[in-house]
Protein backbone atom coordinates (compact mmCIF):
# COMPACT_ATOMS: atom_id res chain seq x y z
CA UNK A 1 0.00 0.00 0.00
CA UNK A 2 1.39 3.20 -1.00
CA UNK A 3 0.06 6.77 0.38
CA UNK A 4 0.36 9.91 -1.77
CA UNK A 5 -0.20 13.46 -1.78
CA UNK A 6 -3.15 14.88 -4.75
CA UNK A 7 -3.39 18.46 -4.92
CA UNK A 8 -5.82 17.72 -7.52
CA UNK A 9 -7.12 14.72 -8.90
CA UNK A 10 -7.70 13.07 -12.22
CA UNK A 11 -11.03 11.68 -14.07
CA UNK A 12 -10.05 8.38 -12.42
CA UNK A 13 -9.20 9.69 -9.36
CA UNK A 14 -12.52 11.68 -9.25
CA UNK A 15 -14.70 8.83 -10.32
CA UNK A 16 -12.79 6.35 -7.79
CA UNK A 17 -13.20 8.88 -4.77
CA UNK A 18 -16.64 9.57 -5.47
CA UNK A 19 -17.47 5.52 -5.40
CA UNK A 20 -15.99 5.17 -2.15
CA UNK A 21 -17.36 8.56 -0.28
CA UNK A 22 -20.88 7.29 -1.81
CA UNK A 23 -20.55 3.83 -0.47
CA UNK A 24 -19.78 5.02 2.74
CA UNK A 25 -22.25 7.85 3.32
CA UNK A 26 -25.28 6.61 5.13
CA UNK A 27 -22.24 5.91 7.78
CA UNK A 28 -21.69 9.78 8.44
CA UNK A 29 -24.06 11.60 10.19
CA UNK A 30 -25.74 13.35 8.91
CA UNK A 31 -24.90 11.24 5.67
CA UNK A 32 -22.77 12.69 3.19
CA UNK A 33 -25.10 12.81 0.30
CA UNK A 34 -27.89 15.12 2.25
CA UNK A 35 -25.21 17.55 2.69
CA UNK A 36 -24.36 20.47 0.27
CA UNK A 37 -20.73 21.14 1.54
CA UNK A 38 -17.81 19.99 3.42
CA UNK A 39 -17.82 22.51 5.65
CA UNK A 40 -21.30 23.02 6.30
CA UNK A 41 -22.10 24.64 10.06
CA UNK A 42 -25.34 23.77 10.17
CA UNK A 43 -26.81 20.38 9.83
CA UNK A 44 -30.36 20.95 10.27
CA UNK A 45 -32.94 19.19 7.91
CA UNK A 46 -34.00 22.36 5.99
CA UNK A 47 -29.80 22.92 5.23
CA UNK A 48 -29.05 20.02 3.73
CA UNK A 49 -29.06 18.44 0.39
CA UNK A 50 -27.04 19.58 -2.33
CA UNK A 51 -23.58 19.59 -3.66
CA UNK A 52 -21.49 18.12 -1.22
CA UNK A 53 -19.83 15.40 -3.75
CA UNK A 54 -18.36 18.35 -6.23
CA UNK A 55 -17.13 20.66 -3.29
CA UNK A 56 -15.10 17.81 -1.57
CA UNK A 57 -14.04 16.50 -5.03
CA UNK A 58 -12.14 20.63 -5.18
CA UNK A 59 -9.96 19.51 -1.90
CA UNK A 60 -6.79 18.36 -1.66
CA UNK A 61 -6.35 14.59 -0.93
CA UNK A 62 -4.37 12.41 0.92
CA UNK A 63 -4.61 8.65 -1.15
CA UNK A 64 -4.45 5.30 0.23
CA UNK A 65 -3.81 3.21 -2.90
CA UNK A 66 -3.69 -0.65 -3.46
CA UNK A 67 -1.94 -1.32 -7.18
CA UNK A 68 -3.33 1.92 -8.50
CA UNK A 69 -6.32 1.66 -6.83
CA UNK A 70 -7.78 4.10 -4.17
CA UNK A 71 -8.87 2.72 -0.99
CA UNK A 72 -8.94 5.32 1.43
CA UNK A 73 -9.01 9.17 1.10
CA UNK A 74 -7.78 11.95 3.56
CA UNK A 75 -9.49 15.27 1.77
CA UNK A 76 -8.26 18.60 3.46
CA UNK A 77 -8.83 22.14 2.32
CA UNK A 78 -5.39 25.09 3.09
CA UNK A 79 -6.91 28.17 4.70
CA UNK A 80 -10.79 27.60 6.39
CA UNK A 81 -10.83 29.72 10.01
CA UNK A 82 -12.13 27.40 12.21
CA UNK A 83 -12.39 28.15 15.74
CA UNK A 84 -11.33 31.13 14.56
CA UNK A 85 -7.64 30.20 13.28
CA UNK A 86 -6.24 29.86 10.21
CA UNK A 87 -5.63 25.34 9.65
CA UNK A 88 -5.51 23.15 7.67
CA UNK A 89 -8.84 21.86 7.85
CA UNK A 90 -10.06 17.93 7.25
CA UNK A 91 -13.05 17.41 5.56
CA UNK A 92 -13.72 14.31 5.21
CA UNK A 93 -12.18 10.51 6.30
CA UNK A 94 -12.95 7.45 4.09
CA UNK A 95 -11.54 3.95 3.80
CA UNK A 96 -13.35 1.12 1.44
CA UNK A 97 -15.00 -1.66 3.70
CA UNK A 98 -12.63 -4.71 2.49
CA UNK A 99 -9.66 -2.15 4.16
CA UNK A 100 -10.71 -1.48 7.53
CA UNK A 101 -8.99 -2.85 10.39
CA UNK A 102 -5.43 -2.77 8.69
CA UNK A 103 -4.62 0.89 10.08
CA UNK A 104 -5.56 2.96 6.73
CA UNK A 105 -7.29 5.93 8.06
CA UNK A 106 -3.80 5.88 10.85
CA UNK A 107 -1.83 5.88 7.81
CA UNK A 108 -3.98 8.77 5.94
CA UNK A 109 -3.64 10.84 8.57
CA UNK A 110 0.51 9.84 9.38
CA UNK A 111 0.53 11.33 6.25
CA UNK A 112 -1.07 14.04 6.52
CA UNK A 113 0.30 15.16 9.62
CA UNK A 114 4.38 14.77 8.49
CA UNK A 115 4.04 15.91 4.52
CA UNK A 116 1.38 18.81 4.52
CA UNK A 117 3.67 21.16 7.12
CA UNK A 118 6.23 20.92 4.52
CA UNK A 119 3.85 22.30 1.82
CA UNK A 120 1.68 24.45 3.29
CA UNK A 121 3.45 25.65 6.45
CA UNK A 122 0.55 25.27 8.67
CA UNK A 123 1.13 23.99 12.09
CA UNK A 124 -2.64 23.61 13.19
CA UNK A 125 -4.73 20.45 12.12
CA UNK A 126 -8.55 20.80 12.74
CA UNK A 127 -11.36 18.02 12.04
CA UNK A 128 -14.97 17.52 13.52
CA UNK A 129 -16.61 14.09 14.01
CA UNK A 130 -19.96 13.30 15.84
CA UNK A 131 -20.20 11.95 19.16
CA UNK A 132 -21.49 8.45 18.30
CA UNK A 133 -18.49 7.56 15.78
CA UNK A 134 -16.39 6.59 19.14
CA UNK A 135 -13.84 4.64 16.64
CA UNK A 136 -12.70 7.95 14.53
CA UNK A 137 -12.36 9.33 18.19
CA UNK A 138 -10.17 6.85 19.75
CA UNK A 139 -7.96 7.01 16.77
CA UNK A 140 -7.75 11.03 16.82
CA UNK A 141 -6.92 10.53 20.41
CA UNK A 142 -4.31 8.29 19.88
CA UNK A 143 -3.02 10.17 17.32
CA UNK A 144 -2.46 13.75 19.58
CA UNK A 145 -5.36 15.69 18.95
CA UNK A 146 -7.46 17.37 21.65
CA UNK A 147 -10.77 18.12 22.14
CA UNK A 148 -11.32 21.89 21.55
CA UNK A 149 -15.17 22.36 21.06
CA UNK A 150 -18.33 20.35 21.35
CA UNK A 151 -21.85 21.71 20.12
CA UNK A 152 -24.30 19.09 22.17
CA UNK A 153 -27.11 17.95 19.75
CA UNK A 154 -25.71 19.67 16.38
CA UNK A 155 -26.69 16.93 14.71
CA UNK A 156 -29.49 15.42 16.39
CA UNK A 157 -30.59 14.56 19.67
CA UNK A 158 -28.08 13.23 21.55
CA UNK A 159 -25.50 13.53 18.94
CA UNK A 160 -23.02 16.33 19.57
CA UNK A 161 -20.48 17.59 17.33
CA UNK A 162 -16.68 17.29 18.38
CA UNK A 163 -14.08 19.53 17.32
CA UNK A 164 -10.38 18.39 17.30
CA UNK A 165 -7.30 20.06 17.30
CA UNK A 166 -3.65 19.10 16.33
CA UNK A 167 -1.05 21.25 16.72
CA UNK A 168 2.44 20.65 15.77
CA UNK A 169 5.48 21.99 18.35
CA UNK A 170 8.20 23.84 16.81
CA UNK A 171 11.60 22.15 17.98
CA UNK A 172 13.28 24.72 20.91
CA UNK A 173 16.29 25.57 19.56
Amino acid sequence: MKYKLSPKIDKTQRDQVLKILESCSDEFVPPLNQRHSPTQENFTKEDTMGSYYEEVLKHQFILALEQEQIIGLLAFLDGPSFLSQPAIYISVVCVSKTYRGLSVAHSLYSTLLSVVPCHYCKDVFIVRTWSTNTIHQQLLSHLGFTIEKIIPNHRGNGIDTIYYKYQLHPIDL
